[in-house]
């Protein structure tokens, strides 16, 4: 069923981020909205799944962007690849380590993200990118990510319950 909620969720997310989200910058610096689900999902899900939804948010971002396509994507799979393995060491993943992998996600998405287009022939002094990119989007991150942790958690155990529970 997550695969299902993967498309209509990350169009949705790119559309309001590529509309909306230039709005609220901060220093340049813009919340992530895609990138904010697809980590969060994938903390819980299947390794299968969480690369279906960094594989769409990936190609949604890219596609609504001026960035070269693929580039997000890119992004999105190295980070879910050290997330998981990452969480296949952990016993019981809490509200920490969820904020650790948010931050941790955010840096390797921007830094893969800037690396390609400094291979492309765009490229912006690291320092600029970690004072108005980087430091603006993990503010952000961690300012929108306990409510949409909340709502994803909940949705995933409502699809997914665990043996032995009721729902």
């Amino acid at each position: 069923m997550g695969y299902y909620l993967s498309l209509p969720a990350l169009i949705l997310a790119a559309a309001l981020q590529s509309r909306l989200m230039g709005q609220l910058r901060i220093a340049g610096g813009a919340p992530d909205l895609v990138l904010i689900l697809v980590l969060l999902w994938s903390i819980h899900a299947p390794l299968n799944e969480a690369i279906f939804w960094a594989f769409v948010g990936g190609i949604t971002l890219d596609l609504l962007s001026v960035i070269p396509l693929g580039s997000s994507v890119m992004g999105m799979l190295i980070m879910i690849y050290l997330i998981k393995r990452l969480s296949v060491q952990l016993f019981h993943i809490n509200i920490v380590l969820v904020a650790g992998f948010l931050l941790l996600g955010t840096v390797i998405q921007i830094t893969v993200t800037h690396l390609i287009l400094a291979f492309r022939g765009f490229g912006i002094s690291p320092g600029d990118v970690f004072q108005y990119v980087m430091l603006p989007e993990l503010f952000y991150h961690l300012v929108l990510f306990l409510p949409i942790y909340i709502v994803i958690r909940g949705l995933q155990q409502r699809l997914y319950p665990e043996p032995g529970t009721r729902l």
